[in-house]
């Protein structure tokens, strides 16, 4: 199981599945770019997702 993957899906509450076929996705649009890299991405630009930041109150 990929890690970076299974992080997306855990973060997006997107399926596993969907998370590594984006994943494959960017990194063959892009091949400077790591796996990791386009987890991060997708991380940060999915709305409502779970970045493990906390809210600043």
């Amino acid at each position: 199981m990929d890690r970076h993957a299974r992080r997306v899906a855990e973060h997006t509450g997107r399926n596993y599945r969907v998370a590594h076929q984006r994943i494959t996705e960017l990194v063959a649009a892009h091949p400077h770019m790591t796996r990791r890299d386009a987890a991060d991405l997708i991380i940060r630009t999915t709305p409502g997702a779970d970045d493990g930041e906390e809210e600043p109150e």
